[in-house]
């Protein structure tokens, strides 16, 4: 019965909740909205769902004693580049991302990239801006939390193969 899936909401986390429809987007996945809210507004929600029979079913389970919660918050930015060039494949991958301040990320790299033409680049480590931090000289930022514009620069050193042989 999709007229009984609904968004309930607050801003206090106690009570008197606000109702929003969910719409079907398609076979069992359904959307719903909350109205925009003022920056650095905390909103509590459930979902709720009640079937043909009348059985209902809330998520969280025991909603609405227990809510999911999440802050308004601008989006924040993480660039991430490569040092002299962007090689190889990194996660998150080259360019731009915006992502809700708070966000946990983790910023990774390969070891090594395949040699081509006889090069082959290493991950001499990263640089960071803003949230991430300082500096490393492995693959991986580790966890940082994503609180300000940020940037990762991954450090590529390029090794040549010599090929060399000894006549006579």
């Amino acid at each position: 019965n999709t007229n009984a899936l609904r968004v309930l909401w607050n801003t206090n986390g106690l009570t008197g909740f606000s109702t929003s429809l969910m719409t079907c987007v398609s076979g069992d996945l359904y959307r719903g909205a909350i109205p925009p809210q003022a920056m650095g507004t905390r909103v509590w929600y459930y979902i709720s769902a009640v079937s043909t029979n009348g059985a209902v079913a809330v998520h969280p389970t025991i909603a609405p004693y227990s809510l999911h919660t999440f802050a308004v918050a601008p989006p924040m930015s993480l660039f991430v580049m490569g040092n002299p060039d962007p090689v190889g494949v990194v996660d998150p991958p080259y360019g731009f991302h915006s992502w809700a301040s708070g966000v946990v990320v983790s910023a990774t790299a390969p070891a090594n990239i395949a040699p081509t033409s006889g090069v082959r680049y290493t991950c001499a480590g990263w640089i960071g801006i803003g949230s991430v931090p300082p500096s490393g000289t492995t693959t991986s930022t580790g966890p940082f939390t994503l609180e300000q514009n940020s940037a990762v620069i991954w450090d590529w050193s390029a090794e040549y193969w010599l090929n060399t042989a000894v006549n006579g």
